[in-house]
């Protein structure tokens, strides 16, 4: 549960729990804090002052979500907390079930939020818990990957018949805590079908940033309609984490179970693969040079960029 998106979509933020841990979320009581006069009450309740503490454990509204699902103990005992980091550990601690429900709450509420915020009227809590619980199903969804070998491949090759590959990268820069990612979408002939790029924020690792790139490169496949995806990267760790449940406890878990969500929600089959750097020169470059260029977001549709139209096109001439 992308990095910041438009704050309209911001329910959507593959780095919500990111910063929900680190309280760098666009609240009122936090915008405040940087001298900006604004109404600062809930747009839910419209009553009280929006910190993290109200929004998500105190508002009425939230409270009755909360109740819903037999969670009254896990947020009484959140609200004992003294940060906002102190809570999510706490979350972390959770038994499995308890834990994936909560986190997944909190994700659908801010996305509920949002759209009040945006002039919208407040989904019903119904409609909120049927979604909370559709999201749990995904996570037991019939395609569970499968922990095996990671395999290496030399040269860049299309996904299997009626499939779509896509290839993403990110960049690091640890001592701003800043980077970038991009991706390109491929379908089975080697047709070019779109192009990405973007910007990270509040990174920790490069991990961290491989992980925004694989929810950013998803969302991007999911917005063209695919229906069967290959993801590829040459970072081998994140390919062993999402077939693997061993970094699920680490923070960077949070995006890869938001990866498998995604899958799941929007594609019939999909598949994780790890890939040589060669093989996925274009996507590095992409990343690079949103970094170097500092302007929006960047898209293109059915035509590459003249930048790495030459490293697409040298893909396709390795395997003639």
């Amino acid at each position: 549960m992308a990095a910041a998106v438009d704050f309209q979509h911001a329910g959507q933020d593959p780095d919500f729990l990111w910063r929900f841990a680190l309280n760098s979320l666009p609240l009122p009581m936090n915008i405040k804090q940087k001298n900006v006069e604004l109404d600062t009450r809930c747009p839910v309740c419209n009553r009280f002052d929006e910190d993290g503490g109200h929004l998500f454990l105190k508002c009425k509204a939230v409270r009755q979500i909360w109740r819903s699902l037999d969670l009254e103990d896990t947020r009484i005992a959140m609200l004992s907390c003294t940060s906002p980091r102190q809570v999510f550990d706490h979350l972390w601690n959770l038994q499995s079930t308890r834990r994936d429900t909560s986190l997944i709450l909190l994700w659908e509420w801010w996305n509920a939020r949002n759209k009040v915020n945006a002039g919208d009227k407040l989904r019903s809590t119904d409609d909120i818990l049927h979604n909370i619980q559709r999201h749990l199903q995904d996570y037991k969804g019939e395609n569970k990957v499968q922990p095996g070998r990671v395999n290496v491949q030399k040269d860049w090759q299309p996904p299997p018949t009626d499939s779509v590959k896509v290839n993403f990268d990110a960049t690091f820069y640890e001592e701003s805590g800043r980077g970038a990612w991009g991706c390109v979408i491929r379908d089975d002939q080697d047709v070019f079908l779109a192009a990405k790029a973007g910007t990270l924020e509040h990174l920790s690792s490069p991990l961290h940033a491989e992980a925004l790139a694989c929810v950013k490169a998803t969302e991007a496949s999911a917005e063209l309609g695919v229906h069967r995806l290959v993801l590829e990267s040459d970072c081998q760790v994140l390919v062993k984490a999402l077939h693997t449940d061993e970094y699920e406890r680490a923070m960077v878990g949070v995006l890869l179970r938001e990866t498998r969500s995604l899958c799941h929600a929007n594609f019939e089959s999909f598949k994780f693969c790890f890939c040589s750097r060669d093989c996925n020169k274009a996507a590095h470059e992409l990343a690079a040079y949103r970094f170097r260029v500092g302007a929006v977001d960047l898209s293109w549709i059915d035509q590459a960029p003249d930048f790495i139209s030459a490293m697409v096109a040298s893909d396709m001439a390795v395997r003639v």
